[in-house]
């Protein structure tokens, strides 16, 4: 206890001496420029006094008749006094604050607390090279973190627009979008332009609209289905598919029954906002990846803001805390491939603890629950499972505005 006194006083000297220096070095700045600015003005009201005494003084000079040549001599002197006084005002003023306006702090981008936790203790350190015969065009600040116990288990992070042009070994990966349930009227405040919008730009006509109706039929919260990619340009290279999912995280209509149902007193919450919503996300984006796994998709992209933060239609976020559902993903993945290492007989000879973060989440708890062995699984599941532990399983994760695992 001692210890940690003496470390959390020795810190909090240092924040004061550097808040000190900080002050001190903003105090400095603005007397500088208060100086120079005084400076300014005197050389330019010194400036005006000798171009007023140098015209009144020429006039009286030669209506005395004092020679040409004596009065040139005064006039070019006293001119050229003027001309560097205005030159240096202009000097100062263009100049020199542009050395002494305080630098603006570039702020840095960090990985919350959180992912950090959780990337330490199940992750490799990120490398920022992408692996042999992956390309994605115009990618910046590029993060790949493996799995420590299985590292062909990957998720690659970076910065792109929203469609971007991804290749595994010359062909296109599976893009997951979510679908929400129409519950209630258009907010006509909310702008029309979706990632869906964008999507049907660049679509054969009609495409989208058919994997639309093919979801209705069964409207369901994590409901997915798989569907060809039809690129308008025959140019382009296509992803290997479009994946439409119904969002768990929005009010369904049975959700909205249970509501106008409940009685006097009673409030109903579904799922995604009950008491357990870390766990509920944890369950959720575990058990879909491993379905991801055993389906035989192995190369998928999600656009960030959708898996993250996500938002109702009316443009309301789920959560809050935007950093909610990052480390929770993180965990997911670790756990969805030691449920597909468990059911193939091909998990290492001993399976990682859970991290500190999940320890102290209950998620360790949920795990235990999730990687019991199901006897249930079809050969050609399991053939699926192991070839996404042999081959890699790679889950790509993209923002337009920054890399999604930092701030």
């Amino acid at each position: 206890m001692g210890c940690l006194n003496a470390t959390a006083v020795r810190l909090w000297f240092q924040t004061l001496q550097l808040s000190s220096v900080n002050n001190e070095e903003i105090s400095t700045s603005s007397r500088l420029k208060k100086v120079l600015k005084i400076t300014f003005c005197v050389l330019l009201v010194l400036s005006g006094i000798l171009f007023l005494g140098t015209s009144i003084t020429g006039m009286v000079l030669l209506a005395t008749g004092f020679p040409f040549w004596l009065v040139t001599t005064i006039l070019c002197s006293l001119g050229a006094a003027t001309i560097s006084l205005l030159l240096l005002a202009t000097l100062i003023f263009k100049c020199v604050p542009n050395f002494l306006e305080p630098k603006t702090p570039k702020i840095e981008q960090k990985i919350p607390h959180r992912c950090a936790i959780n990337l330490e203790e199940l992750y490799h350190p990120a490398t920022t090279i992408l692996p042999e015969n992956i390309e994605i065009p115009g990618a910046r600040d590029i993060l790949i973190y493996s799995l420590k116990f299985l590292p062909q288990i990957k998720l690659i992070t970076a910065q792109i627009s929203n469609f971007p042009t991804i290749r595994d070994h010359s062909k296109g990966v599976h893009t997951l979008f979510f679908l929400h349930p129409k519950t209630g009227p258009k907010d006509k405040n909310i702008p029309s332009i979706t990632l869906l919008r964008q999507l049907e730009v660049h679509l054969q006509k009609g495409t989208l609209a058919a994997a639309k109706e093919s979801m209705n039929t069964q409207k369901q919260p994590g409901l997915w289905k798989l569907f060809p990619w039809l690129n308008r340009d025959p140019q382009e290279v296509s992803p290997s598919g479009i994946i439409l999912l119904w969002t768990p995280w929005d009010y369904y209509p049975e959700d909205l029954q249970k509501i106008k149902n409940q009685h006097p007193g009673e409030i109903y919450y579904p799922l995604f906002l009950q008491d357990s919503t870390l766990l509920f996300n944890f369950k959720f984006l575990t058990n879909l990846l491993f379905d991801f796994m055993a389906a035989g998709i192995h190369k998928i992209h999600i656009h960030a803001p959708t898996i993250f933060a996500p938002q109702r239609p009316n443009g309301y976020s789920i959560y809050g805390y935007q950093n909610f559902l990052r480390p929770v993903l993180l965990s997911a993945l670790s756990t969805a491939a030691k449920k597909a290492a468990i059911n193939t007989k091909t998990s290492p000879s001993s399976l990682p603890p859970s991290s500190k973060l999940e320890h102290e989440t209950g998620i360790t708890e949920e795990e235990k629950k999730l990687l019991k062995l199901d006897p249930n699984l079809s050969p050609e599941v399991k053939k699926a499972l192991r070839k996404a532990l042999k081959e890699g399983f790679y889950l790509y994760i993209t923002d337009n505005t920054k890399n999604p695992m930092k701030n």
